[in-house]
């Protein structure tokens, strides 16, 4: 079944109701701005109501803007000062699919780089609300329509100057921290959460319940397993944990995720905000940092997100102090099925000349890249990912990342290799995808193991590279068996050790297993997995046997194969990819090979087009009788 059509079956099995996702709740969108005016399309359906929380990521004289539909456009609060709303009238104005903003400098100064959170209303996720203080001492009761019961709960006067009040989770009944500042320590007798219909503010304290004050609420929950597929995932939690100091730990949040948002309640530290957009990764200051409570540029903290939640890597003490308390807020990573290949696959050309960035358009965030300079000479094919910023590895070798600089994934619509400059300059683009691609970066144990994933299937070919070590990359693929291994840098036969595999299990939609073999488990080393599977209509992972006549091979897509790999496993022979941006035709078809850094050959015909696949030729590359290959395509 195609992704439209499951879709379609789900829609109806629900009486017509299309499940949520986080990606139609939630967006991190980063932007560059023109200094006139300038629309951002984040597609999400903000008629049902939502916030825009912009900052200017490079500059320390602006604060964090925030625009709602409940207290309408161009009324902007401050999350770092205590000050009222203020109508601004070149600021923000949220349209029905995203938000406009004018040519005010923290917002869209010419050539600034601005980041803003959109959140939309929906149960189980978010809400906003706006209410009028009573005067009470013994406060009084404020209807919502969360459908669950608040995890945090920001509040604001809008009308005079007062610090924001921030309930959360785990501090129990009647007690806040202030949004606005540093300060540690739980503030008593201001706000509970009391159900999946109502919180109370609790005294007449004019920060949250003057008489006759204006107020805005925002509402986040925590763990309403209501969304995605199955309607059984959670998108967002708010939980606790402890640092220890210089001792990397992992917090687990039963997810990955896009954003985190962090505070110290022992200690006067900053919070902290995190997203994957502009970036996180492991190792020591990786992480893109942002103060909801303070007006400085981006600085870098040491966190990395992973398959289950976030890595805190050394004693960076706004995350990880020893014997200190901390609070956060993480939301899931988007994660909707696509609908077409399109928005999870594309190949672009460098321009020739100096583009604006990024160098290389996609028509969505790209989680992987790979390029290639000149492919008419010899040259390293490079390959980067979001989860791992500014690290690059090679396919035809086997040494461990080099920083580049040049690497830089923060653009909605691409992703920039600036050391190519030539038309003859390539990149395939990847975007995560449940059903066809994920990332995973783990630390090696030397022991058998599983790994967490997302790929909700179980993965049927997978690469994985140390990052630290000079080691070939490894890989797998269903239809060799468990206890197979062939090597992406080499041009060797599949070769049987169930060091690299075997011994950790089998593949599931959950996890992958992990022998003990250094090239894929060696600790403390670190490593990245990419995760390849089938996804109906869009990609397909395969076998092949030769027979030396030319072979339709049936992917079940429409429009033929954009991208295709071959590798054949019983011999020796090249990882060969061929895509249509440089030809896939009837006649000779130029081709790379992952394994090598020579300069692409045009004069030969390996492949022809095939409107549910592609067809291999009688060539002995991709087509000896008797041989064994096997294939990864993309429609």
């Amino acid at each position: 079944m195609d992704p439209i059509t499951q879709q379609t079956a789900l829609a109806t099995a629900g009486g017509g109701k299309d499940p949520l996702y986080v990606d139609d709740v939630f967006q991190t969108h980063v932007y560059e701005g023109n200094g006139s005016s300038k629309t951002i399309t984040t597609g999400l359906d903000m008629t049902e109501g939502g916030l825009v929380w912009i900052k200017y990521r490079t500059s320390s004289s602006w604060h964090n803007e925030l625009t709602d539909t409940e207290r309408g456009n161009y009324q902007t609060l401050f999350s770092s000062t205590s000050g009222a709303q203020v109508n601004i009238g070149s600021g923000t104005a949220i349209t029905s699919n995203g938000f406009t903003v004018g040519n005010r400098t923290g917002q869209n100064d010419n050539g600034g780089k601005f980041v803003s959170w959109n959140f939309r209303k929906a149960p189980g996720f978010f809400d906003i609300v706006t209410y009028t203080g009573n005067g009470s001492g013994s406060g009084q009761t404020i209807s919502h329509n969360l459908g669950s019961v608040p995890g945090m709960i920001w509040v604001k006067r809008t009308n005079s100057s007062e610090s924001w009040a921030v309930y959360h989770r785990s501090s129990g009944s009647n007690y806040y921290l202030k949004l606005d500042e540093d300060s540690a320590g739980w503030w008593q007798n201001k706000i509970t959460a009391s159900s999946s219909t109502t919180f109370q503010v609790m005294d007449n304290d004019g920060m949250i319940n003057g008489n006759g004050d204006s107020y805005v609420a925002y509402l986040f929950a925590h763990d309403d397993q209501s969304f995605g597929k199955n309607e059984d995932e959670s998108i967002i939690k708010c939980g606790t944990y402890s640092g220890n100091g210089n001792t990397s730990q992992s917090i687990d949040v039963g997810f990955e995720p896009q954003l985190v948002i962090i505070k110290c309640t022992s200690q006067n530290y900053d919070w902290s905000l995190f997203d994957n957009m502009r970036g996180v990764a492991p190792g020591t200051n990786r992480g893109q940092r942002l103060k909801p409570n303070d007006y400085a540029a981006e600085s870098q903290t040491s966190i990395a997100f992973n398959s289950t939640g976030f890595e805190l890597p050394d004693a960076s003490s706004e995350v990880n102090a020893s014997y200190q308390t901390y609070i956060y807020m993480a939301i899931r990573r988007p994660n909707k099925p696509p609908s077409a290949a399109t928005e999870v696959f594309a190949i672009d050309t460098y321009g020739g000349t100096s583009p604006s960035p990024p160098t290389y358009n996609s028509g969505f965030p790209v989680d992987v890249g790979i390029s290639r300079w000149e492919v008419g000479s010899t040259g390293n094919i490079a390959i980067g990912a979001r989860l791992t910023m500014y690290e690059m590895l090679r396919t035809n070798l086997s040494n461990n990342y080099s920083a580049e600089s040049a690497f830089v994934f923060d653009y909605m619509n691409g992703w920039s290799n600036s050391s190519g400059t030539s038309s003859t300059t390539y990149s395939w683009m990847f975007k995560r995808a449940p059903g066809f691609l994920d990332v995973v970066q783990y630390v090696g144990t030397s022991s058998n193991r599983t790994v967490a994933h997302n790929l909700g299937v179980a993965p049927e070919m997978w690469w994985v590279k140390s990052r630290s070590q000079g080691e070939s990359w490894s890989c797998g693929h269903k239809d060799l068996g468990i206890s197979s291994r062939l090597w992406l840098n080499d041009n060797g036969a599949a070769g049987n050790n169930n060091s690299y595999w075997a011994n950790g299990g089998n593949q599931s939609a959950t996890h992958f297993p992990l022998g003990t073999d250094g090239a894929v488990n060696g600790d403390p080393r670190t490593y990245t997995a990419f995760l390849f599977a089938t996804l109906p209509g869009i990609s397909k992972v395969g076998s092949y046997t030769g027979t030396g006549s030319a072979i339709n091979v049936d992917c079940g897509f429409t429009n033929g194969a954009r991208f295709v790999v071959i590798k054949r496993t019983d011999a020796s022979g090249h990882w060969m990819f061929y895509d249509t941006s440089r030809g896939i035709v009837s006649g000779n078809d130029p081709y790379l090979r992952f394994n090598s850094s020579s300069a692409q050959t045009t004069d030969e015909d390996h492949i022809d087009p095939l409107s549910s696949g592609f067809t291999v030729t009688t060539h002995s590359d991709v087509n000896t009788s008797g041989g064994t290959y096997i294939f990864l395509a993309i429609a």
